[in-house]
């Protein structure tokens, strides 16, 4: 029980009878919310360093996503070619023209 609630619920006649009881009693109440302080900050520091470790993990998801993407895209222009390609983007040329005499 820490110092403070034994105080409170505490009768009179067992309080510490001399100064210097209750200087120790407090010291050692400081000593155990200390150690309880620094439970706490070790956590939260663990709790940063996993929140760490999952973002650097998502970045390298993320970026093995995109090289992934950029090899199946090489990919497929092999398999289409350079002519598939030329006359994809003059297929998306003249739609793109087709929209500016419509507008």
């Amino acid at each position: 029980m820490n110092l403070i609630r034994w105080l409170m619920v505490s009768k009179p006649s067992d309080l510490p009878a001399d100064l210097t009881s209750a200087y120790r009693a407090l010291l050692s109440e400081r000593a155990i919310l200390q150690a309880e302080r620094d439970v706490v900050a070790a956590e939260r520091d663990i709790a940063v360093a996993q929140a760490a470790n999952a973002q650097a993990m998502l970045s390298d998801s993320e970026a093995l996503i995109v090289s992934l993407e950029l090899a199946i895209e090489k990919l497929r222009r092999e398999l289409r070619g350079q002519r598939s390609e030329r006359t994809a983007r003059l297929n998306y040329s003249s739609k793109s023209s087709v929209r500016r005499e419509v507008a």
